[in-house]
């Protein structure tokens, strides 16, 4: 069995000031002043001035410029997005330091809370059979309510983590952790912000498992979250078994000091046996699925979205070209048509100068106009390329 080693807990960033503590100070009996005398005492030894930057401790990472090894991170995608596979492929190779994504990681103790997939989790140990590998790894089936007006259960999570050594705690997932409260108000989302940040003070890494909304391009609920994670990646679903994630901001995701990735990250969902223990009449040889990043990548297949706007840009763009090569056929003063200038161009379509351009240009790449360079003081032409059989082309 794979274990952390003194060697790799010593090598672990250091961790912030337990919640444990916080906790404990807060049940000692004080009168009101002696409680704002010890917070105003806490604040004042964390306060620092211009002339200790550059002395202060630089951001570590658990995944060098992508998983930073303090902050709270939320990985959303819309139902079917293999986001539990994504998660556990992540925690599970931090918890064994293994390579994540093509980047070296460092080997770190983590918790997964779960309130959603009940034992279906379980069946993801097909990522110890493919990997040969048994990292430890702590799993809660449960994950209490942290939207509540009280911060007891983020208290009593942040003291058992604390007790187990965990340095990375996945919550799976928000509504699950929601109880009865709602995630599109903003109120409760910031109560739920601030258990996370009682549980992220006391272990460094928080990650929250999250849901799409109803349209599937944002995260579903308050924006509070998005605004208080340090990184965010949306997943999405390309292909059968083939999913994406990114922190691009642009695509929905987010991040703060990590690098912001270009191009996303490229998973396939590969099936592996399971043991025989998870054998049924019906299905004697199972199966489950393992999230395996993907080096070479491949092409998101195009929306139906997409699709329609390409194809009104290019019904768009003949009936634009029809409308520029009946403007250039050849008239009376220029026998092989086209245009003397961009300004006559301009006067004979009855347009302005950038939709001149526009047209002008778009001919020039179908090859139905050739650009005659300025010369000798004459402007830059456009001679109206004869082409056999074409409705446009000129008089040969």
């Amino acid at each position: 069995m794979l274990t952390l080693d003194d060697a790799a807990l010593a090598s672990l960033p250091p961790r912030p000031k337990a919640v444990a503590e916080a906790v404990q100070d807060r049940a000692k009996p004080g009168t009101r002043d002696e409680i704002i005398t010890t917070n105003a005492a806490e604040l004042q030894a964390e306060t620092y001035g211009i002339d200790d930057f550059g002395k202060r401790p630089k951001a570590t990472w658990l995944v060098p410029k992508l998983i930073p090894s303090h902050g709270v991170g939320v990985i959303w995608g819309a139902s079917g997005t293999y986001k539990t596979f994504f998660v556990l492929d992540l925690v599970l190779s931090l918890c064994a330091g293994m390579p994540v994504w093509g980047r070296p990681s460092k080997q770190t103790p983590c918790a997964y809370l779960y309130g959603e997939g009940g034992s279906g989790i379980d069946k993801r140990d097909a990522w110890l059979v493919r990997h040969q590998v048994r990292p430890v790894i702590h799993l809660l089936p449960r994950t209490p309510p942290l939207a509540e007006q009280y911060t007891t259960w983020a208290e009593s999570i942040a003291e058992w983590a604390i007790g187990l050594g965990v340095r990375c705690l996945v919550i799976d997932t928000t509504a699950r952790a929601f109880g009865g409260a709602n995630e599109n108000d903003a109120q409760d989302m910031g109560r739920f912000v601030e258990s996370l940040a009682i549980i992220q003070r006391a272990v460094g890494l928080v990650v929250v498992i999250h849901h799409a909304g109803v349209e599937g391009s944002r995260m579903r609920g308050s924006t509070a979250l998005y605004a208080a994670a340090d990184f965010v990646f949306a997943i999405k679903r390309v292909a059968d078994r083939q999913i994406t994630a990114t922190n691009a901001q642009a695509k929905s995701g987010k991040t703060k000091d990590a690098e912001e990735l270009d191009t996303p990250i490229a998973l396939r969902l590969v099936p592996v046996g399971l043991g025989p223990f998870w054998a049924e009449d019906d299905d004697p040889q199972p199966q489950s699925l393992v999230a395996e990043y993907d080096a070479a990548g491949f092409i998101e297949p195009e929306t139906e979205q997409t699709l329609v706007s390409r194809s009104r840009r290019q019904a768009k763009d003949a009936e634009d070209l029809r409308e520029i090569m009946i403007a250039a056929q050849p008239r009376a003063d220029r026998s092989k048509g086209g245009f003397a200038s961009q300004d006559e161009a301009r006067h004979r379509l009855a347009c302005g100068v950038s939709r001149a351009v526009r047209l002008l240009s778009l001919a020039e790449k179908a090859g139905a106009l050739v650009a005659v360079p300025a010369q000798n003081g004459t402007p830059k032409s456009f001679i109206l390329t004869p082409v056999e059989g074409s409705p446009f082309g000129g008089r040969s």
